[in-house]
């Protein structure tokens, strides 16, 4: 195949990018987010002097959070080091950190009006290369996470892999064991990719999970509850799935429902429909929500009040259609044409037909 040639009709300025940022770290980055670096790369490199966040949102047309997010992704790969305020944690300054150890101008502080506060949550999760290497050779512990991480997945783990699995350490200040009972969790769930590790381990994060005995007591409830949630339906052969998820929290952590009464809507829903229906067991528990039914007590209350209310339905439904039945015998029979009969002309009209008859015998 031959070359294909590529040139310009004129001269342009030109933003320097280092080979070791293609290489090694914009395949772990999304689009975005590589968009948004190169465009602050060049704000530095032509010495523009500052930017805000609110400016840099409309060039991409996004959000504030969407830059800042982006921002926080390349501070954890270690290619910026952002300066903040420390009183409520507002982006002052950053300063872009080439691979290969050349640090570039810093953009100076923000004004006060275009400071907003980073989120708290964590989103990114991968180390840069360098403070890997560095975690690798100075901490036995570290070590201990790697060998048990390749031990449960059957494999060695690559450089992205290290990143993302020692983030959780680094970063969230997960213990060996927590890091050690993840990794455990996640395999016997038959999932080993460390993209599936990491986001287990962001959920067990904002939830507050800290300990082996937090993890366990959380991953217990959600299991237990949510296999005795799909026995209630019939369902024994398989795993939630998402969608069944969802109901199944609404129902446990918004309504705060007792087993119980979960496990009555499902019996219900399976008695009235046929099959396990977890929309239809939803309007149910929804409806019990909204009557403030709390116990199966409160649930017999309103089945007793329903009921109740049955019989005076049914008679009124029945005193109505008696009430059209006779309406219309009523004019059937005032419809039919009536006649006026001299009884005492027929009677003299029938002796007198006796008589005939007897003479002419």
């Amino acid at each position: 195949m031959s070359a294909i040639k590529i040139n310009a009709d004129r001269e342009e300025s030109y933003t320097m990018l280092p080979d070791l940022f293609i290489e090694q770290h914009m395949p772990h980055a999304n689009g975005e987010f590589v968009k948004i670096y190169i465009y602050l790369l060049q704000l530095v490199q032509q010495k523009k002097g500052q930017f805000s966040l609110s400016e840099t949102a409309d060039v991409f047309a996004c959000t504030e959070r969407d830059i800042t997010r982006a921002i926080r992704f390349w501070e954890s790969r270690g290619l910026i080091e952002v300066k903040r305020i420390p009183e409520d944690q507002t982006i002052a300054g950053i300063r872009f950190v080439f691979p290969d150890g050349t640090d570039a101008p810093a953009a100076p502080e923000e004004s006060a009006a275009d400071r907003r506060p980073a989120s708290g949550s964590h989103t990114a999760t991968a180390l840069s290369n360098d403070r890997t290497g560095t975690l690798m050779r100075d901490q036995a512990d570290v070590r201990h996470i790697v060998t048990i991480a390749e031990q449960y997945l059957g494999r060695t783990l690559s450089s992205a892999d290290l990143n993302r699995l020692l983030y959780l350490y680094d970063e969230l200040h997960f213990s060996v064991d927590l890091i050690d009972y993840l990794i455990e969790y996640c395999v016997l769930k038959e999932k080993r990719s460390m993209h599936y590790i990491e986001k287990v381990g962001l959920e067990w994060y904002n939830d507050g999970v800290k300990t082996v005995t937090e993890a366990r007591e959380r991953t217990a409830f959600w299991s237990r509850d949510y296999f005795r949630i799909l026995r209630a339906f019939g369902i024994t052969n398989r795993n939630p799935v998402t969608k069944e998820i969802e109901y199944m929290k609404k129902w446990l952590t918004a309504f705060h429902f007792s087993m119980d009464l979960i496990k009555e809507a499902c019996e219900r829903t399976v008695t009235q429909t046929g099959r396990a229906s977890f929309d239809y067991a939803d309007r149910i528990l929804t409806s019990w929500h909204d009557s403030d039914v709390r116990t199966m007590s409160d649930v017999s209350v309103l089945d007793q009040n329903h009921n109740s209310r049955q019989p005076a339905q049914q008679n009124h439904s029945k005193a109505e259609s008696g009430r059209r039945q006779g309406s219309s015998a009523g004019n059937r029979f005032n419809n039919f044409t009536q006649r006026n009969y001299d009884f005492r002309s027929l009677e003299q009209q029938l002796l007198q037909n006796q008589q005939n008859k007897t003479d002419t015998e």
